[in-house]
């Protein structure tokens, strides 16, 4: 399902940076979740927001969404 370049958790991206999803370590029910949101294979992915107080925000396409950091977590990108 990962490739090399997939090893990155979206935790680890900083506050402006584009990046790729790639892929979700999670069950069905969550990836599912994410999907519904627009978190896809392929999606860009913009980090709003990354503090270790208060919320991790994304932007995907026009719309901004709040994750938790264990959610976050599961979330590979490139």
């Amino acid at each position: 399902m990962q490739n090399e370049k997939c090893q990155i958790p979206l935790t680890m991206v900083g506050e402006g940076e584009r990046v790729k999803l790639c892929g979700v370590n999670a069950g069905r029910c969550l990836q599912c979740r994410l999907a519904s949101m627009g978190l896809v294979a392929g999606a860009e992915i913009q980090v709003v927001r990354n503090s270790f107080r208060g919320p991790f925000v994304v932007k995907v396409g026009n719309c901004r969404l709040i994750l938790g950091r264990g959610v976050t977590h599961k979330i590979m990108v490139e």
